[in-house]
């Protein structure tokens, strides 16, 4: 079993606008990152690459998993929470392996920029880019694809009654 599966990750799911604004989970753009696609986890059942991602990354020893999901976030995008970005009341999905907080784009807050990790030296990503939920059922990472589906449902749930 792939050793890098069994350890636990956290990120952000970090959409564009306040939730407040948006009518129904249809109208909520999320911060996407294309990948390479060549991992296995980026295969869809049917054999199609999904290579669309979010900010996230393992959470290291001693770590709490918002610091985690905020230093990830930073290390992929260099954005910085409370300036670029907020964490919404540190609501957060919890997916067995990956623990997704949401967040919300401040008015004003810089783009992403895709930046090389600070210890392998790599830029993870190819692109970024803002998309729907519908979008991430066809280009998701199949292992983000519930997760990603949780958290918005919580977003349509609790934000936009």
């Amino acid at each position: 079993m792939n050793n890098r599966k069994m350890k636990k990750a956290a990120g952000v799911i970090l959409t564009q606008a306040y939730p407040g604004k948006a009518r129904s989970i249809e109208d909520i753009k999320f911060l996407s990152l294309k990948t390479d696609g060549k991992s296995r986890w980026c295969h869809h059942e049917d054999g199609r690459y999904g290579v669309w991602d979010v900010p996230k990354g393992i959470i290291e020893p001693g770590e709490l998993q918002i610091e985690a999901a905020i230093r990830e976030t930073k290390e992929e995008t260099n954005l910085v929470v409370n300036e670029d970005y907020k964490i919404l009341e540190h609501r957060s999905i919890d997916c067995g392996f990956l623990t997704l907080f949401l967040g919300v784009r401040l008015s004003g807050a810089r783009l992403p920029k895709l930046v090389a990790n600070p210890e392998s030296g790599v830029v993870e990503h190819t692109s970024w880019g803002w998309i729907s939920l519908k979008e991430f059922y066809e280009v998701g990472i199949p292992t983000l694809v519930e997760p990603v589906e949780k958290a918005l449902k919580m977003i349509e749930t609790v934000y936009l009654k």
